[in-house]
């Protein structure tokens, strides 16, 4: 869905699951088909009477019945580290490819803007990007989507964190993440701290979020550089999304916390040393 709205085509239906806020406003015309997480409904779909179905093939979905109600393509989707090239093959799919190219330059364009007004070398900054479970803590690496952005942007990650896609599948058995046990929560540090809490659906967020409070109790995380530099930012889950919508509202976070915070937080201390400095008469 993200990437047909990026594209300029206003899908009739998807399997919206959790929406996160970056779609606020994108969403009223389009028919909720989901039935669960990976699971379209069939039915749905078939009320819908669509021209064209497109697909990603982690779906659990049968690719003979779609085809029956429309013409079906099934996109490769390996990890959502390869967001830019599932991204392109949609546009290729819909005759968008210069569409396609114009957001990705706007986006290098917006990253390059970050890194000029930066302060400082952005690659000398450690990022860490903390996703809390349920029933587990994960760090997210290289190859995520979001370990994507902070990679675009010039940024640094944690050694804990630093491994790419097939360094992962073969140390952890999954290429984009990996959990940590709670005596290990100092590989989730940083010089500044990405984290959030969030599910496929209201029950599920209300225990990550509840798993979240008790993370931030425990005397191990305090502890954390980030956690004592006042340096964790909590964002939306988007930071695990998966097209241009997601990646650009990634970027807006960096500005908010890496830029404009700083700026802010520099402007604060002059006023206050000001302040402090008597008047020469």
């Amino acid at each position: 869905m993200e990437n047909l709205l990026a594209l300029g085509i206003q899908p009739i239906g998807s399997d919206l699951s959790n929406p996160d806020p970056h779609l606020q406003g994108k969403l009223e015309a389009i028919t909720n088909v989901g039935r669960d997480l990976g699971e379209p409904s069939i039915e749905a779909i078939l009320t819908l009477k669509p021209d064209l179905i497109i697909a990603e093939d982690y779906l659990s979905v049968d690719y003979q019945i779609l085809s029956n109600i429309a013409p079906t393509i099934i996109i490769s989707f390996e990890h959502s580290g390869r967001w830019k090239d599932v991204f392109m093959e949609y546009a290729a799919a819909l005759g968008k490819t210069d569409k396609a190219q114009q957001v990705m330059t706007d986006y290098y364009a917006r990253l390059e803007d970050f890194r000029r007004q930066y302060s400082g070398a952005p690659d000398q900054l450690q990022v860490s990007i903390v996703r809390v479970y349920p029933d587990r803590v994960n760090l997210y690496l290289k190859d995520s989507f979001c370990g994507t952005v902070v990679a675009d942007a010039g940024l640094s990650r944690p050694p804990a964190q630093n491994f790419d896609a097939a360094q992962a599948q073969a140390r952890f058995g999954n290429s984009i993440q990996y959990s940590i046990a709670k005596e290990r929560i100092k590989d989730a540090d940083g010089d500044v701290m990405f984290l959030w809490a969030t599910g496929a659906n209201q029950e599920i967020e209300r225990q990550a979020q509840s798993a979240k409070a008790a993370l931030k109790a425990d005397l191990l995380w305090s502890r954390l550089k980030a956690v004592k530099t006042n340096r964790v930012y909590e964002v939306p889950g988007y930071w695990i999304g998966n097209g241009p919508l997601a990646a650009n509202a990634i970027v807006d976070d960096l500005f908010k916390y890496l830029i404009e915070a700083q700026s802010n937080a520099s402007d604060k201390t002059l006023k206050q040393h000001a302040m402090s400095t008597p008047e020469k008469t």
